[in-house]
């Protein structure tokens, strides 16, 4: 009987961390649900996004447009360059695209 009884003692405590992993799950999930179901949807967020640029002193507009100038022409740049060393290493005669 001991052994029946250290056995049944071992697998409660497993038992009762996986029943706790699974509820910790279904709660996970549920949270995930509620967020999902409650954000905006994307027209909602680019009308949002119209009104904060619309809503800008001249100043924050300014540093709003040289930043997002200089993200797109960073992009480019990197993208150029990417172009670049992936002809070089895949033996392409020239290095750079042509476009």
């Amino acid at each position: 009987m001991g052994a029946i009884a250290d056995g049944v003692s071992n697998v409660v405590p497993d038992f009762s961390g996986a029943a706790k992993s699974v509820w910790d799950g279904i709660v996970d999930k549920a949270d995930w649900g509620y967020d999902y179901v409650t954000s905006p949807i994307p027209a909602q967020l680019i009308d949002q996004s119209i009104d904060e640029i619309q809503a800008k002193s001249p100043e924050e507009m300014g540093h709003f447009l040289v930043d997002q100038t200089t993200g797109l022409v960073t992009a480019e740049l990197g993208g150029v360059l990417f172009e670049w060393v992936e002809g070089v290493g895949s033996g392409q005669k020239e290095g750079l695209p042509r476009r």
